[in-house]
């Protein structure tokens, strides 16, 4: 049973789905030296997010899963004397993941792929960084790590068991990833309603929620046909998961920047392409549910142009999703209940404001904020009102948000036949006030009342910040006064205040969100203010997005739906809006909204409602 098992497993490395191509594999292998290192590798620099060497052994292993490197002896050769140089002595960093994760992880890999080559000094040596990762070893991870630590964990003692014959070892590895496949209520994991937190209540449907399913897929895949595979309620969880998860926080080929976390700090961090190569590795597997729904999905996931239409409120993350076959609307609220985010290792040091209340992402194409994060203002995170900041002041401002839970008192949201709303009150970082997100037809309606700062910085709402695509259109190009237009996406007022826009060729390198990181980026980029100036009192705004618009009717789009919008009241009591003849109303305190002449309606304090 565990041969068979551990060639499932290996089939995961091997398949061409998940393994580089010969070129990449060609690449690996022209940058190694005679004496196994890596030439453009700095070993003398010890970092804790980027470690030089665990850089070194993920491209032996993605080299050691092509057959191009194997089968021809030269080659295999090379692959191996740069696994002896890693393999001179015992590597360990600063950081406890590379120790207990990141190297276990790729030591695994490389028995199984290179094991038939190994010689059984080499097979005690890799052992020795499986052994670091195994419950084997450490029965204690079961209790300290959970989510996606916990799978990793898990993954390793699974190799760990194949490779050592340990049936016992792979039932309790089992066991731990069956505790993982089940809905948590605010513990790390997969949530009630599908979103997934980890490093306690943090939203990480991108990065660790995608991990999770990147690494539990082969798990899966590797206990096929046998007696140890999960239950079928248990692969329902992660299958809803990914249909009713992961899928909202998708456009094209990128996560929605808001699900992210940390990891907006890193290149290719939102990239989406490995949930791909998950789904199709778990359609393989007969026991799988969902597989129907999974399947109709696989083909365009990820991919150009598509998304299945539907809105979803996530009320146990504060995250609103409105999209369609055409564009992706994100917005996020902030919570006493939750943790907002994190910044360590000298990574994600800027991002205070992702958690200032209302942070929007809004896509057409899905590339509008691909690898944006080196170049954006961090004091103007879309969707915000924020003081402007330098980036040594929000780099100071850490404080606030690392590992907190926010201080304003609560944000709710309810869903319905694809119309919805969020709102909350503010209270971060100098900002007072409360916010309104209304979400109708094709259209985001955002209202803010009672903005008010102390401070002498200005203070700013952003409707966006990404890259510039194409012409900027304004009141000068025909389109009504106070509307602006980039993108295929058109930002209007509401209330009269000015929309500014500005568009910027940048110059920057990673180095500025991650210390780890260096590589230069540059990008024109295009950003929609309106300001509130310095020391704002009672302060609002009323705007609208409209997306996935037409180049050549722009004007036309955008009257239609200015013509059905109303705004019947915008103050720290009440803000609601009439939209084609519905009502939809927030009430952040008791108080009675007058609809006409005769009609009414009085209600309580964080109560909303549609009408």
């Amino acid at each position: 049973m565990l041969t068979q098992i551990k060639s499932n497993l290996l089939f995961t490395l091997k398949s061409e789905e998940f393994s580089p191509s010969n070129e990449q594999t060609d690449q690996i292998l022209s940058l190694i030296n005679s004496d196994g290192s890596f030439r453009d590798l700095d070993y003398t620099i010890h970092i804790p997010t980027l470690w030089c060497f665990e850089t070194h052994i993920c491209r032996i292993t993605n080299a050691a899963a092509t057959s191009r490197a194997l089968d021809n002896e030269s080659k295999r050769k090379l692959l191996l004397t740069s696994l002896s140089y890693f393999l001179t002595e015992h590597r360990q960093n600063d950081n406890w993941w590379h120790n207990d994760i990141g190297l276990p992880l790729n030591m695994c890999k490389i028995y199984l792929l290179l094991e038939d080559y190994l010689s059984d000094q080499q097979k005690e040596l890799i052992l020795t960084y499986i052994k670091q990762g195994s419950i084997a070893l450490h029965p204690n991870f079961l209790d300290r790590w959970h989510g996606t630590d916990l799978l990793h964990g898990a993954y390793i003692s699974l190799c760990h068991a194949v490779i050592e014959n340990n049936l016992d070892l792979m039932k309790s590895a089992l066991s731990a990833v069956a505790k993982q496949l089940c809905l948590q209520n605010n513990g790390e994991g997969i949530q009630q309603d599908y979103s997934f937190f980890q490093q306690q209540t943090q939203l990480y449907n991108g990065d660790y929620g995608r991990s999770f399913v990147v690494n539990i897929a082969p798990i899966i895949y590797s206990l096929q046909k046998t007696e140890y595979q999960f239950a079928p309620q248990e692969l329902s969880v992660l299958g809803y998961y990914i249909i009713w998860g992961t899928r909202f926080c998708i456009r094209n080929r990128d996560y929605d920047y808001l699900t992210c976390g940390k990891e907006i700090a890193r290149p290719d961090g939102t990239n989406a392409d490995e949930i791909r190569k998950a789904i199709w590795l778990l359609l393989k597997v007969e026991e799988m549910p969902c597989r129907d729904v999974m399947q109709e999905q696989l083909a365009s996931f990820c991919a150009e142009g598509y998304s299945v239409k539907g809105d979803k409120f996530f009320n146990q993350s504060n995250y609103y999703v409105k999209r369609n076959i055409a564009y992706h609307i994100g917005c996020r609220g902030t919570s006493p209940l939750l943790s907002m985010g994190e910044s360590m290792n000298n990574e994600n040091m800027l991002s205070a404001n992702l958690y200032a209340g209302g942070a929007t992402c809004i896509m057409v194409t899905g590339k509008e904020y691909r690898d944006i994060f080196p170049l954006w203002d961090f004091a103007r995170i879309p969707g915000t009102t924020t003081l402007t900041e330098s980036d040594q002041q929000l780099a100071e401002k850490s404080h606030l948000w690392h590992d907190k839970t926010a201080d304003n008192t609560y944000c709710k949201g309810i869903c319905h036949n694809n119309y919805g709303l969020m709102y909350q009150d503010l209270n971060f970082n100098g900002v007072t006030g409360v916010i309104a997100r209304f979400f109708v037809d094709d259209v985001m309606i955002a209202l803010g009342a009672g903005l008010s700062s102390n401070t002498d910085c200005e203070v700013v709402t952003t409707l966006n910040q990404c890259h510039h695509t194409d012409t900027i259109l304004t009141e000068q190009d025909g389109l009504p006064k106070n509307i602006v237009y980039q993108g295929k996406v058109g930002y209007a007022s509401l209330d009269g205040q000015e929309l500014l826009v500005e568009s910027a060729d940048k110059q920057g390198t990673w180095q500025r969100i991650n210390m780890a990181e260096s590589a230069p980026i540059s990008g024109k980029i295009c950003t929609v203010t309106i300001s509130h100036g310095t020391n704002p009192q009672n302060a609002s705004y009323a705007y609208a997005i409209v997306p996935a618009v037409a180049p050549n009717s722009v004007a036309e789009r955008l009257n239609d739906v200015l013509g059905k919008i109303e705004v019947l009241r915008n103050d720290t009591k009440v803000q609601a809006i009439k939209y084609n003849g519905q009502v939809f109303a927030v009430f952040h305190q008791n108080d009675t909204l007058q609809l006409d002449l005769y009609d009414r309606v009085t209600s309580t304090a964080q109560t909303s409602f549609i009408l």
